[in-house]
């Protein structure tokens, strides 16, 4: 499928899901609603693509999320959350509703149906019921982990709409009357969730006729459908990205019929800027039909009849204020037939020319050179030029008011005070597949420059398809040991997202502080800081092996679960809030897939792990955290005897991969040199022409190689230490140097590396 964009307006930059498209009306398009940070708020239609404002509102406070009404009653009807306040406006720019909600934070997301309010904060959801004695009460889910997006479903018929929750544990939560009715597993942390308002197929021998269905995208760019029932939550298609590194899901609306085939399609945009469309193949699974480029990051996602009547388009809403259209209805479809009309119409004209000069049309065809529509060649191109020099006088003048703008702004943006600094975002995630952080930047106004400062040994680099300039600052002259270091990322033109790749080693902890330089005068930046988690590379895990030789770290002292709770959080990727006593957090290593349980209640936290370094991480910062708090506490290990061997095994596979990657990177240079003598490779063994066949896979590689194997060496070395220090005694330095010296030799097995760890 081929869909044709249309750049319909701009705005100034906006929040998330701050735009919608209302139902139609008695016009053949249909009217958009938008919000900006600005707190301007504009209503708006297309006709005979020209721009028809229904109203647009005064600046205010910032609109922080925008809706419409779900009832039938509630047709046209406008809600924004302004920070704690609710609006209701008609599409005639009328409020009709106002109400302080009282909460102690701002509103992330909004539904209205009916008389129900569902809001979403960080880690809970209200639904406010006005009842029949015009007061509100309210049901709130309060949940362990922090929520991410949201939406509301008729499950049941006649009751009020559920609450669909995702979390950044992997969660989707299916919450009725403030309750968990029922819960599943994702492939990953939820950060979009929406519902199919047309429903799915209610054809006789469908068996999910009758449910509702929910569409979620995850961190990791997976996208997949739940089926909503009283009885249960079923799991439907999935669509797993295929690319090393996936961007994740930002927006997903499965609603729209774009491919006007009466199915309708699931559209999902992307953190980096990609808009894809998905459909039912022939095997009930999806399919990418589409797959196109914004150039930045989508605020907002919608469908409808916005530009044109024939057929629906996607409407999309980026980060820097762009609304666009897209459909697969080109500009040829809509001005078909104006051509024979033009040219019907300047016949006529050359008609009553040559009557007016008593020539026959035919002479003047002859004597004038005159094209196919009647017009003399020689005006045409006289038109031609003076449509050219006014495209020049524009171009000029567009100039110089950027730079009256820009000499405007430097003087520190008029007598109103100093100019804003454009908005910026910036996120840090980790990349499983890599064990690596990714962090993405994007600012509305374009980037020039990034200038980061980690508190803790750090390495960055580019992403693949990053063409700025990196460099690092080095350490001031006569300072050894400093932590510390200071990055520069210089864009290139029109950047507006960069993605950085951010290599800690698991154990340091740090804050990694984003400074954004947008393109604009006078040069500021934005701010954005992120913190670096001592266990960095763990995620959240749902369960973990029994069968498998877990050390035990456990600490007893006079706190309490809260405080233990907020420990955890502090050394991994644990839930904000501590859940009921006894409390546990089950984490996974990304890399080696080793676990780690951490129990927790008044008085005794426990860690159960099958990675010694990661207990020694755990214990090295808890008592750091303890003993700035100056309480006492007791600390007690117990080494599992399996547990080194057990952590080597599970190093070795990648160890081994990387010893095959050196001497295949050794064989490419000798093969090649040997076909070009022989000027065949005609006689080679099936495995050498293999490795020439993937030369330029395997150089790749061994660019990266040098960091996989130090990581790996750091692994081995670190557990060395951990071992010896749980068992009581330290480890001689000159230990540390052989056990270095061999795994650089290319000689160790896997027997050898495990008594070289525990110096047998």
């Amino acid at each position: 499928m081929e869909l044709q964009q249309h750049d319909v307006l701009r705005t100034g930059p906006s929040n998330n899901n701050c735009l919608r498209v209302l139902p139609l009306g008695k016009n053949k398009t249909q009217k958009v609603a938008v919000g900006e940070i600005s707190g301007v708020l504009h209503c708006w239609s297309m006709k005979k693509m020209v721009l028809d404002t229904s109203f647009k509102s005064m600046s205010g406070d910032p609109v922080h999320t925008l809706t419409l009404g779900l009832q039938a009653e509630q047709d046209g009807r406008i809600f924004v959350g302004r920070g704690r306040t609710l609006q209701g406006i008609t599409k005639k720019g009328k409020e009709f509703f106002s109400y302080e909600t009282g909460l102690q934070e701002d509103v992330r997301a909004l539904r209205v149906d009916g008389s129900d309010i569902h809001v979403l904060l960080s880690q809970s959801t209200i639904r406010m019921h006005q009842s029949d004695r015009g007061r509100m009460e309210e049901e709130e889910y309060l949940g362990a982990q922090r929520l991410t997006a949201f939406d509301v479903a008729p499950v049941v018929a006649g009751q009020p709409r559920w609450t669909v929750a995702g979390t950044t544990t992997g969660q989707i939560k299916v919450l009725r009357a403030g309750d968990v009715y029922y819960e599943t597993d994702v492939e990953g942390p939820v950060t979009a969730v929406a519902h199919n308002h047309a429903s799915i197929d209610t054809l006789s021998g469908n068996r999910y006729a009758g449910s509702q269905e929910m569409v979620y995208g995850c961190e990791n760019g997976a996208v997949g459908q739940l089926l909503l029932s009283q009885q249960a939550m079923k799991h439907g298609w999935a669509v797993t990205p295929k690319n090393a590194r996936p961007a994740a899901v930002t927006h997903v609306d499965p609603c729209p019929d774009v491919n006007r085939d009466g199915m309708p399609e699931v559209v999902v945009a992307r953190e980096n800027g990609l808009l894809e469309v998905y459909a039912k193949d022939d095997m009930e699974g999806m399919e990418c039909i589409f797959q196109g480029s914004l150039n930045e990051g989508a605020a907002a996602i919608d469908h409808g009849r916005v530009t044109t009547h024939r057929t629906e388009e996607i409407v999309v809403h980026t980060s820097s204020g762009r609304i666009v259209a897209m459909g697969v209805e080109t500009m040829g479809d809509r001005f078909a037939g104006a051509g024979d009309r033009l040219g019907k119409m300047a016949a006529g004209v050359a008609a009553m020319r040559a009557a007016a000069f008593g020539v026959a049309s035919a002479s003047v065809d002859e004597t004038r050179g005159l094209d196919e529509q009647g017009f003399a060649v020689d005006e045409q191109e006289i038109a031609i030029r003076e449509v050219r020099d006014e495209v020049s006088a524009l171009t000029k003048q567009l100039n110089e008011a950027r730079e009256e703008l820009e000499a405007f702004s430097s003087q520190g943006g008029g007598p109103g005070g100093p100019a804003e600094v454009a908005d910026s975002s910036s996120s840090l995630a980790l990349d499983p597949e890599e064990g690596v952080q990714v962090l993405s930047v994007q600012c509305v106004a374009g980037i020039e420059m990034l200038m980061l400062h980690c508190t803790c040994p750090a390495e960055l680099s580019d992403c693949e398809g990053g063409d700025g300039i990196l460099s690092r600052c080095p350490h001031p002259p006569g300072i050894t040991g400093l932590q510390e270091c200071i990055f520069t990322y210089r864009c290139r033109e029109n950047s507006t997202r960069v993605q950085l790749v951010v290599d800690v080693r698991e154990g340091r902890s740090g804050t990694l502080t984003v400074f954004t330089v947008p393109k604009q005068q006078p040069k500021a930046a934005r701010v954005q800081r992120h913190r670096i988690a001592p266990l960095s590379l763990h995620q959240h895990a749902d369960e973990l092996e029994e069968a498998r030789p877990y050390s035990e770290l456990r600490i007893l002292g006079h706190f309490s679960a809260a405080d233990a709770h907020a420990w955890c959080a502090q050394l991994a990727a644990a839930p904000d809030t501590a859940a009921a006593q006894p409390g546990v957090i089950m984490l996974r290593h990304c890399m080696l897939s080793t676990g780690l349980r951490m129990a927790y209640a008044n008085g005794v936290l426990t860690f159960h792990s099958d990675n010694l370094t990661t207990l020694a991480v755990a214990r090295d910062f808890i008592t750091g955290l303890v003993t700035d708090q100056k309480q006492r506490v007791q600390i007690s290990i117990e080494v599992h005897p399996q547990a080194v061997p057990h952590l080597c095994a599970l190093i070795w596979p990648r160890f081994e991969m990387v010893q095959a990657l050196q001497a295949n990177a050794a064989l490419v240079e000798a093969l090649q040199e040997i076909r070009a003598m022989d000027g065949t490779a005609a006689n080679f063994h099936p495995d050498h022409l293999d490795v020439l066949e993937h030369a330029d896979a395997i150089k790749r590689q061994l660019e990266r190689m040098p960091a996989v194997k130090g990581g790996m060496v750091d692994m081995l070395r670190d557990l060395h230490v951990s071992y010896h220090r749980f068992m009581g005694s330290g480890a001689p330095a000159g230990r540390q140097r052989l056990l270095q010296e061999l795994l650089n030799s290319g000689k160790v097995t896997r027997e050898t590396l495990v008594n070289a760890v525990m110096d047998e």
